[in-house]
């Protein structure tokens, strides 16, 4: 390698945007946000504390508030031109880490069309970054309050159908898996879903944990 730290990339939606560092115009992370949500800079999201501890560097992070795996859904993940800018005009990443799908258990997407969409932004991975570590994770809710609820909701279950998917088109890729789910924790967040500064923490340390 030409660079001294590994290059990642991100691939993902609103949890994983921040103004000036993820999609112009798709950030969830913005600055009117920092107070209630204690996510400032890019410390405080869990894609930096992992790439940190992980001895890396960002190169791009395409992340898109509202989008979608599934090419029935908003801004797919599995569209060419997210997949393309996830490396830059000289560089391209060493490592891709996928965290997307959420949305897609929010908006009932069939899973059959999750899992077409899925399998072809992986092969569209592959092959526009043919040596790159390609790692995807698992989706897990969050709480609200101070205490997590580990009832399992409706949408709790409906998620976890939609990690089988994942589970099943990661390993027909042969791509890395960080099963986040498999923990059976959940993170502190302002909604249930977008994480808090710590809920963040959370999230890189079941990253960690999980490659």
């Amino acid at each position: 390698m030409s660079h001294s730290h590994p290059l990642y990339s991100i691939l993902g939606d609103s949890i994983s945007t921040l103004e000036g560092y993820s999609t112009s115009g798709g950030e969830y992370y913005k600055p009117h946000l920092a107070r209630l949500s204690g996510v400032a800079g890019p410390d405080d999201t869990w894609w930096m504390q992992v790439i940190r501890r992980k001895n890396g560097g960002l190169l791009r992070n395409n992340s898109i508030s509202g989008c979608t795996a599934s090419e029935g859904g908003i801004l797919p993940a599995c569209a060419p031109h997210r997949i393309r800018n996830l490396a830059t005009e000289t560089q391209t990443p060493d490592h891709i880490l996928v965290f997307v799908g959420l949305n897609d258990a929010i908006l009932y997407i069939p899973l059959d069309a999750f899992a077409a969409s899925y399998d072809l932004m992986l092969n569209r991975l592959q092959e526009t970054f043919p040596t790159a570590t390609i790692t995807c994770a698992t989706l897990v809710a969050g709480y609200t309050g101070t205490v997590p609820d580990h009832h399992p909701t409706p949408l709790i279950r409906r998620i976890e159908t939609y990690n089988d998917v994942i589970r099943k088109t990661v390993a027909a890729h042969q791509c890395s898996l960080a099963d986040l789910a498999a923990s059976g924790q959940r993170y502190a967040s302002l909604d249930g879903f977008h994480p808090t500064r710590d809920g963040m923490m959370q999230l890189a340390d079941l990253w960690m944990r999980s490659f």
